[in-house]
């Protein structure tokens, strides 16, 4: 019997990879120090959007506080005497709206008899003249002995240019005069509450009041809230248009214009007035934010889409003339 000598094979190993010249080419290794500048990279565009986030909700939050802790009873005292006299006529003016487009506003007016003017029913007890100036003319009321004074509304004139919304101011004029019977002035105290959420109103007496006849100035200006939302939507606006630019000029660049990339700016196209006109008592075309914000990115989207549509068409018609390509 024969016996088979066996040789133990050696084990295989898959040989490197060569050159045309036969030789092993070098392995490459990445350079020192590339993972952690690319780990400080990731780590800073981290903190950089967590600083952006804390800021806007720092920033939401100081707005939302001062709009809850906003005084929405805000009212001043005025008097045309000095308010030693107690047979004098008070008088509760309350500011109900501000129609900024008509140059107009709208008061409520309460008065009500003191001292020897006032029964004990509260009705008047001697013959009153209460005059108001409105926005046709100066209105006055004469009211009977044994009358009460009646609650009135009144719309008044003002004056303001819109188009510098939402930073615009309007004047308000308010001029109210008491006298009795024989027109002698009858003392008045004043008090004027403008509480309205989406107006700030301060008013102050001009030097021409005397007894019985008080002349207010009144400034109105867009509250804190009205203000910060429609800068909101013009910045919300702006970094729409400003995104919609890098990306159009990304497909052009990469030659991949498709029809998605047209449908969103056909669909911001029509929406920009849409977000303008959802701003809060918006006035009419024509403002300084118009031509500031609005038209600048309804231009820009147009020109946008008009750019990516010729770039669309010219790659629709090189793929109908060499379909390989």
């Amino acid at each position: 019997m024969n016996e088979e000598t066996s040789e133990a094979t050696p084990p295989v190993t898959a040989s490197a990879p060569r050159t045309a010249t036969g030789a092993v080419p070098a392995q490459r290794s990445a350079p020192p120090g590339s993972h952690d500048t690319k780990s400080t990279r990731k780590g800073t565009r981290i903190g950089l959007v967590l600083t952006l986030l804390i800021a806007f909700t720092a920033a939401y939050l100081v707005v939302l506080f001062t709009f809850l802790s906003g005084d929405s009873d805000r009212s001043q005292h005025f008097t045309s005497d000095g308010g030693t006299d107690p047979d004098r006529v008070t008088i509760d003016v309350t500011l109900l709206t501000i129609n900024a487009d008509d140059n107009a506003y709208q008061v409520r007016v309460d008065a009500q008899p003191q001292g020897r003017y006032r029964a004990a029913d509260g009705a008047l007890t001697a013959p009153l003249r209460m005059t108001l100036d409105e926005i046709d003319g100066d209105h006055t009321t004469e009211l009977a002995a044994g009358q009460w004074m009646p609650l009135r509304e009144a719309t008044l004139t003002a004056d303001g240019d819109t188009s510098l919304y939402p930073f615009d101011e309007h004047h308000i004029p308010l001029e109210i005069a008491m006298s009795d019977a024989r027109g002698e002035p009858v003392p008045i105290t004043l008090d004027l509450n403008t509480g309205l959420h989406d107006w700030e109103a301060d008013a102050v007496m001009r030097p021409d009041s005397h007894t019985g006849d008080i002349r207010l100035e009144m400034t109105a200006s867009r509250s804190a809230p009205v203000v910060t939302f429609a800068l909101g939507l013009m910045v919300v606006l702006v970094l729409l248009v400003v995104v919609t630019v890098g990306m159009v000029t990304r497909a052009i660049s990469t030659g991949k214009i498709g029809f998605p990339t047209l449908a969103s700016l056909a669909a911001l196209l029509f929406a920009i007035p849409g977000i303008r006109n959802s701003m809060p008592d918006t006035p009419p075309v024509g403002t300084l934010s118009d031509f500031v914000v609005f038209f600048w990115a309804l231009s820009t989207v147009a020109i946008c889409m008009t750019i990516a549509s010729l770039a669309w068409l010219r790659h629709a018609r090189r793929t109908a003339d060499d379909p390989a390509d």
